[in-house]
């Protein structure tokens, strides 16, 4: 069963967005993975618009999902480098309760050199846990990149910045000895 967000009409309220929100974290907290598609699609803009305070309550309950929701809507409007960071831990709470939608969101931030810096090799592993768990953005991912994929060795992706040209003629001198 497809769990719907509430639309953006004027007819809407803050309450039954709140409500939408609480049920649908809950469900996904239990395993709902139609409520987990439903959330993993709500922008970090939509997220605020819905109830921020909501969440906080959750996530004093122990909620993973809540967790990731306040850390998406925290990133994706981040104004400094600490908001990022702080998303990103609230990304790593998330995944260390066996999020798989966390632990891809927090690959995305390995992945372009986020806040926690560049690491391939950290992406590559979150991505296929993730995978390895059924989450569908990770499991494209891993569809779309394979085994190898774009997460290469942080120094495979160097090596490849480099101008092979180059590499061979530098080579060639340093073996002649010049």
């Amino acid at each position: 069963m497809l769990i719907t967000p509430p639309s953006e009409s004027p007819n809407m309220d803050k309450e039954s967005d709140i409500r939408w929100l609480n049920e649908t974290v809950r469900k996904a907290e239990s395993g709902d993975r139609a409520a987990m598609e439903a959330l993993d699609g709500l922008s970090g803009r939509r997220i605020e618009e819905m109830g921020a305070s909501a969440l906080d309550r959750l996530a004093t309950e122990g909620g993973s999902w809540a967790l990731l929701l306040m850390g998406r809507a925290l990133y994706e409007g981040a104004q400094s480098d600490r908001d990022s960071e702080v998303a990103a831990r609230l990304f790593e709470d998330s995944a260390d309760m066996g999020n798989p939608y966390a632990m891809t969101a927090l690959a995305r931030i390995f992945e372009n050199g986020g806040c926690r810096g560049r690491s391939l090799r950290e992406a590559y592993a979150l991505y296929r846990r993730a995978a390895s768990m059924g989450c569908p953005p990770a499991e494209r991912w891993m569809e779309e990149n394979g085994d190898k994929g774009r997460c290469q060795t942080d120094m495979d992706a160097k090596m490849e910045a480099l101008d092979p040209e180059a590499i061979r003629e530098a080579g060639k001198i340093f073996m002649a000895g010049e």
